[in-house]
């Protein structure tokens, strides 16, 4: 479907943004699905598969696979998401979504996460399998996520490690 041709469709969703041949994380975006209420688009994931996927999901960087990423990490036995990739998911999440709770204190002013970790290959690969019993910390609170800014902490080290406000 050309992008001409659905511009008087999607008149009352506002402009519509073109995002053909752009990377999304692991996805490349082909062309156009349908238009309906939200701008759907076809991308072929780097593992082979075609998927289509919302504008805003990938504009918003929620979606970074066709889902092979996601399962990739899951446990093998019970399918839960391991205690690694939901600390990544979750620093993300604070940075990220204005809808996520405690995203006034991260995203809200200013704590990003840096671009390498934007895939959780990266992010694992840096940080390692997470020990029992900590959890994701940053160094310095003022300071964005990144490899040279966190560290595992038990819960008593990142209580003593709280930004004075």
């Amino acid at each position: 479907m050309k992008i001409k041709n659905v511009m008087k469709l999607v008149k009352f969703m506002g402009e519509l943004v073109n995002l053909e041949g752009k990377v999304y994380g692991k996805l490349s975006v082909l062309s156009l699905n349908c238009v309906d209420r939200r701008a759907y688009w076809n991308c072929k994931c780097d593992c082979g598969n075609f998927t289509v996927i919302a504008s805003y999901k990938l504009q918003s960087r929620h979606t970074k696979s066709c889902g092979c990423l996601y399962k990739k990490h899951l446990h093998s036995i019970n399918r839960k998401p391991t205690p690694t990739y939901r600390s990544w998911q979750m620093m993300w999440q604070r940075c990220t979504n204005p809808h996520e709770i405690g995203y006034k204190y991260y995203g809200g002013r200013g704590i990003t996460v840096c671009k390498r970790w934007e895939e959780f290959i990266n992010f694992l690969e840096d940080m390692g399998i997470r020990p029992e019993g900590k959890t994701l910390d940053r160094i310095d609170s003022d300071r964005n996520y990144g490899p040279n800014n966190c560290k595992w902490s038990t819960p008593k080290e990142q209580a003593n490690n709280r930004r004075i406000t």
